[in-house]
């Protein structure tokens, strides 16, 4: 990271793309708040007699929870469009946080969606082990990239003011550190899908249906 601040910024060419940014911003956050609300209120529609609580299990309270932390990291991101990037590294270094935190609530609200519909209503099998496997990796990526990141500079306090004498790890290492795991991630969560849908007595185009759905579904509500 010390040597990316180090580097002198182009000049400026006087190509604003800040106001376009944000309303790419707000769009994804109308889209984001717009899916959870659909979901909560089409979850809502059980059977009259069912109490509130119980109307919703823990992958829905998972993607609820993904919704503050989503705001607060648009909210960084605008007042880094309001300051500059210079002026503002101390929000990008809490949005690093931010946005992993959401990336692992979105994945774990995920994973209890499925043991929600595949575990909890069948016999036990090797469905239910491999969810808690990926659960237990993506617990592991969440503390890994938030101790890389606190330590990457030495001092810590290098990570957010770079005109501190010290020494701070290439951040490229960092992000493909946190990256390829998570895709990994992603992948093993989607892949987990297939043999539980295509091993339903249905027809061939109502299996690729779901699994389309499951797939889209699932990578819009990852950032």
């Amino acid at each position: 990271m010390s040597s990316i601040h180090a580097q002198p910024l182009p000049p400026a060419n006087g190509d604003d793309r800040g106001p376009g940014f944000r309303v790419f911003i707000i769009i994804v956050l109308i889209l984001s708040v717009t899916a959870v609300s659909l979901r909560l209120w089409s979850r809502s529609l059980g059977k009259s007699q069912t109490s509130f609580r119980h109307k919703f299990w823990w992958d829905d309270w998972l993607a609820l929870a993904a919704i503050p932390t989503l705001l607060t990291q648009f909210s960084l991101i605008f007042h880094m469009i309001s300051l500059g990037l210079g002026p503002a590294l101390l929000d990008l270094y809490i949005a690093y946080f931010v946005y992993d935190f959401t990336l692992f609530l979105t994945k774990t609200s995920a994973l209890f969606f499925y043991y929600r519909v595949f575990v909890r209503y069948m016999h036990r099998t090797w469905f239910d082990y491999a969810l808690w496997i990926v659960y237990f990796f993506n617990v592991s990526w969440l503390l890994g990239i938030f101790f890389g990141t606190i330590f990457m500079c030495d001092p810590v306090a290098k990570g957010y003011d770079p005109n501190l004498p010290g020494y701070c790890s290439p951040i490229g290492e960092l992000w493909i550190g946190s990256a390829v795991p998570s895709v990994a991630i992603d992948l093993f969560i989607l892949f987990l899908l297939v043999p539980k849908i295509w091993g339903l007595e249905i027809s061939f185009a109502k299996k690729s249906g779901i699994t389309v759905v499951f797939v889209l579904g699932y990578r819009y509500a990852t950032p």
